[in-house]
C-alpha cells in the first residue's frame, strides 16, 4: 500500500532548519514553531513533550551559552528527516549534575525527527554522552558511574 500523506521533502528540510535555527539562536521558546505540543522524546535525559523539550533546552543553553549546531548531512525517507550535526560548545555551568569545568566540547550527533500536520511529532537521537562528558573533563570512571545509575525517561523504560 502506498502512502498519500506523505509530506514533501522540502517541508521537512524546511522545519529542520527553523529548529536549528531557534537553537542556534537559544530560543527556548520558539520550539513550538517545529515541535508539536505531543512530542514524544526518546532521549533518556529529556521529558516528553513540547514543555519537556523546552525545559530541556533551557539546561543546555545555560549550561553551554555559546553553543551550536551545525548541519553536516540531512535525509529525508517518508515522513522521518534524519540529520547528522557537529554540535560544539563550552561547559559554563552544571550539566546534568557535573559543575562548570569551562572546558569546550565538539561532538557528532545523529538525529532522526518524524513529521506531522507541519510539526516534529517524534525524535530520536544518537550522542555518545560518555565522550562529551570525558571533553568536559568528567574522568571516565565518573562518566561510566552517571552513565549506569542515570535517571532513563519513563517511556524509554518501558520500551526496554
Amino acid at each position: 500500500m502506498v502512502r498519500t500523506d506523505t509530506p514533501d521533502r522540502q517541508q521537512l528540510i524546511d522545519l529542520l532548519h527553523v529548529f536549528v535555527r531557534v537553537t542556534n539562536g537559544h530560543d527556548a521558546q520558539s520550539l513550538g514553531l517545529c515541535i508539536a505540543d505531543q512530542y514524544r522524546q526518546h532521549n533518556p535525559y529529556a521529558a516528553q513533550d513540547l514543555s519537556g523539550v523546552i525545559d530541556y533546552f533551557v539546561m543546555m543553553f545555560t549550561a553551554f551559552p555559546d553553543m551550536h549546531a551545525e548541519l553536516l548531512d540531512v535525509m529525508v525517507d517518508g515522513d522521518v528527516i534524519s540529520a547528522r550535526c557537529r554540535v560544539r560548545g563550552t561547559h559554563q555551568a552544571d550539566f546534568l549534575g557535573f559543575a562548570a569545568t569551562g572546558r569546550q566540547f565538539e561532538i557528532i550527533t545523529v538525529d532522526y525527527f518524524r513529521y506531522r500536520d507541519g510539526l516534529f511529532v517524534e525524535h530520536w537521537d544518537v550522542i555518545s554522552v560518555l565522550e562529551l562528558l570525558v571533553q568536559l573533563g568528567v574522568s571516565p570512571h565518573e562518566s561510566q558511574q552517571f552513565l549506569s545509575t542515570a535517571k532513563l525517561n519513563p517511556s524509554e523504560e518501558e520500551e526496554k
